[in-house]
């Protein structure tokens, strides 16, 4: 019944298995239930272990593919460590719950009863046999029953089950990791090429070179099943779109996996299929653009306003030949959306410290941006500008977060060419955006991966999905906008150095060019093989031989890359540029902490004993704080012994506790931000007094209806800022109000407002309704009224 049940959801979802993938899922679960059922303390955790792998191997693929359009993979453990990294708030805690359950829920049905171990360890044995010989059964599958696209990952889900699937993969992933090419390996890689020039030449004449990684730049007026109040893209940058004719960079992944893109984009060769390539890959020095105009005499420095060693780019930074790395702790987070720091204070410090340089060299300039991030949070002085039609919330957060974004990105270009007018600028997005599945905004606009159920009697040939491709401007100069065609991301760094002129140094992809063996028509995405025979990119669907060439092709850049990441590099001996294999050193430049606070006003500071403060939904009290700065994840420390997290959104930050912490208080208490590392800092006292017995609240002639305020917080806001954070996200307004006040209406400057009461505390959250009001600098009325007569005010004022 569980694997039922899985199979329906997965189907709802859009991933249908096949009758050969639902048996062999059957019968890899029923193989561990039969070894389980020696020491499983009864029918409940038996019930519970084919729960499990229902729920992990077979339902939990299809909801990955339904939101990234790939199965869950073995190299997923570490996209999962990043994705928890980069989620906040709700989001976070939800995360968190269900892997806590889930562990939880596995432990509890696999614990053996007493002198059950046997029975464990055969299970063991036998999990550990159907992953030794996965990949054996995958290939004798294979050849009995070839599958449409050998590339279609989804396709391969379906045909062998979720179990079978993954346990292959993670074979493929093994086998992956301990193959390191030999120099015979290496000689047929490079076979027919001729060694490509990676010096500069006497005649070379450097200029400042800018690349932006525009974070999940996709356009979405591609989504023809939606109406946009207005182009979500700047209108210089939408003209710079089509001043260049098209152009666009075809990417690795969707959704996700940045790293890769920067891979591709610095180091001219491919992504593989299912590894980051930061964090598995590379462990060598390699010939990267940042190298190689290092060695022609430029500065190459790195931005990244986040944490240093996310997906391991402090250690991969300088393996790619950065000379200086510029991380989170390296800007002022002085205009936050959501955790990330706003793209305009990100290019306005990078262009600051750039006019602050006494470096004489010119400078290659690489910048990540972050602002446009999943899932779209933005602060309130960036307010909603765009509708979208039918309404898509997550499709709105992400039309509005781009258009501040291209923004930003399009006031840096222009600063850049006012300093400097013959620099080269170079803009692109890493991926498109994660838009939701229900519904999926890309399958409602036709913009989808085909399957297995579209190639029969399919083209081997089919246009490629929209999502493949991202914005590509290249303003060259006083030349302004070029037009550079559609390239996979892996030829911009090719592409780059063309622009530089004849002497500069050149990639990989040179030297196949010079050979006849145009390597920039051919690209993975999302395990399926692009490739451009004519004048537009299409996917393979079955036999082509321009197909089987492009596969070819592109085992021998993979196997390069190997060489070149992680083997003895036996490609730079051919070149006969052994100094490209020596290490550089990079400066990690980190003037500001991992980890502080900096807080300019709080509350509630006066509390009633024994009463709830600013109570939220769930029926704990919160503290409410407005920062100046806020970096990592500090706590907040009440007194000597009471540690509570902080939630920290923007320049404001919440911290609840639940009724047990909140009887501890005492009065007097002082609170302070603590850090991991030992560092802390004072933010205030509490003031706590006993209870009194407040006026006798106004109570109008309707029965059961009372009202009268007390207190009320915050009394005073900034226009357009956030403010009492809660983990959702959203600001939120509390009323200690009289005792007896209930059945009471609640408005705000005359709207409605829907409200939470518990302990003597109304709250309620600032929703899109309400907002509007508090952005407007003046007195903000509330109003308590029994049957339409207002038996009570309060006021917020705004500066």
């Amino acid at each position: 019944m569980p694997l039922a049940a899985a199979w329906l959801a997965a189907a709802a979802l859009g991933t249908r298995y096949s009758p050969l993938g639902m048996a062999l899922d059957a019968l890899v679960l029923l193989s561990l239930l039969l070894a389980l059922r020696l020491s499983a303390r009864g029918p409940i955790a038996l019930w519970m272990t084919g729960v499990l792998y229902a729920l992990l191997l077979v339902a939990a693929p299809a909801f990955k593919v339904a939101q990234l359009q790939l199965p869950i993979l073995a190299a997923d453990g570490t996209a999962l460590v990043a994705l928890l990294q980069v989620l906040s708030g709700w989001r976070l805690w939800l995360a968190a719950t269900l892997l806590a359950g889930v562990a939880l829920l596995a432990a509890w049905a696999w614990w053996p009863r007493r002198g059950g171990w046997h029975g464990l360890l055969l299970a063991a044995g036998v999990a550990a046999a159907w992953i030794v010989g996965a990949g054996g059964i995958d290939a004798g599958l294979d050849r009995a029953a070839p599958l449409a696209s050998p590339d279609d990952l989804v396709e391969r889900l379906e045909r062998r089950g979720g179990g079978l699937f993954l346990m292959a993969d993670f074979a493929d992933y093994r086998r992956e990791k301990a193959n390191v090419p030999d120099a015979r390996a290496v000689d047929r890689a490079l076979e027919g090429l001729s060694p490509p020039r990676m010096q500069a030449g006497p005649a070379f004449r450097p200029r400042n070179v800018h690349v932006v990684l525009i974070e999940t730049a996709w356009d979405p007026l591609l989504l023809g099943h939606y109406r946009f109040s207005r182009d979500p893209f700047d209108p210089r940058f939408r003209r710079a779109m089509q001043q260049s004719k098209g152009s666009a960079a075809l990417v690795p992944g969707f959704g996700g996996a940045t790293a890769n893109a920067e891979f591709e984009v610095l180091c001219g060769l491919p992504a593989t299929r299912d590894q980051v390539a930061f964090e598995h890959d590379l462990t060598r020095p390699m010939p990267c653009l940042p190298r190689l105009l290092r060695e022609a005499g430029y500065l190459a420095t790195a931005s990244h306003p986040y944490r240093a060693d996310f997906w391991s780019r402090d250690s991969a930074y300088p393996l790619l030949g950065f000379e200086r790395y510029y991380p989170v702790n390296a800007f002022e987070l002085d205009d936050m959306d959501g955790m990330f720091l706003a793209d305009a204070s990100t290019y306005r410090q990078v262009l600051e410290r750039l006019d602050q340089e006494n470096d004489p060299r010119p400078v290659f300039n690489y910048v990540v941006s972050l602002s446009s991030h999943y899932p779209y949070e933005r602060a309130a002085h960036r307010p909603d500008r765009i509708t979208v039609t039918p309404k898509a919330p997550l499709l709105e957060a992400h039309a509005n977060a781009i258009a501040y974004s291209t923004e930003a990105f399009m006031d840096y270009v222009e600063a850049i060419q006012a300093r400097d007018p013959d620099a080269l600028v170079v803009g692109f997005g890493d991926h498109a955006p994660v838009l939701g599945h229900a519904p999926d905004p890309f399958e409602l606009s036709g913009i989808v991966m085909p399957t297995r159920r579209d190639a029969i009697g399919a083209s081997p040939l089919i246009e490629s999905p929209a999502h493949s491709r991202v914005p590509l401007l290249v303003f060259d100069g006083r030349k302004g906008v070029v037009p550079v065609g559609e390239l996979p991301l892996f030829a911009l760094a090719d592409l780059v150095l063309s622009r530089l002129g004849e002497d500069a140094p050149r990639t990989w992809l040179s030297a196949f060019r010079d050979a006849g063996l145009d390597a920039s028509r051919t690209r993975m995405f999302l395990g399926h093989t692009l490739i451009r025979p004519a004048d537009r990119w299409q996917l393979c669907r079955g036999k082509h031989p321009g197909c089987d060439a492009a596969r070819a092709l592109r085992e021998r850049l993979v196997l390069l890359r190997q060489d070149l990441a992680r083997g003895e590099q036996h490609a730079l001996a051919w070149l006969a540029v052994p100094e490209l294999a020596s290490a550089t050193d990079m400066a990690l430049e980190k003037p500001h902490a991992d980890c502080g606070l900096e807080v300019v006003a709080w509350g509630p500071r006066d509390l009633v004993r024994g009463a709830g403060f600013n109570v939220q939904a769930d029926g704990s009290s919160s503290f409410w704080f407005q920062l100046e700065s806020a970096r990592g994840q500090p706590l907040l420390r009440i007194g000597e012994d009471i540690r509570v997290p902080m939630t920290v959104a923007g320049l404001n930050a919440s911290a609840g506790l639940d009724p047990a912490t909140r009887e501890r208080l005492r009065d007097g208490d002082a609170l302070a931000w603590t850090c991991p590392d030992g560092s802390e800092g004072p933010i205030g006292q509490l003031a706590i007094r006993e209870a009194v017995v407040a006026p006798a609240p106004v109570v109008p002639p309707a029965a059961g209806c009372a009202a009268g305020v007390q207190d009320i917080g915050p009394r005073e806001i900034h226009a357009g800022e956030a403010f009492n954070v809660q983990p959702d996200g959203r600001s939120a307004v509390w009323l200690a109000l009289a005792p007896g006040s209930r059945g009471f209406e609640l408005k705000l400057a005359g709207q409605p407002v829907q409200y939470f009461l518990a302990g003597g505390v109304a709250t309620f959250s600032v929703d899109e309704t309400l907002a509007p009001h508090l952005r407007r600098p003046g007195a903000v009325p509330l109003e308590l009224s029994c049957e339409g007569e207002v038996v009570a005010r309060a006021e917020i004022t705004v500066r």
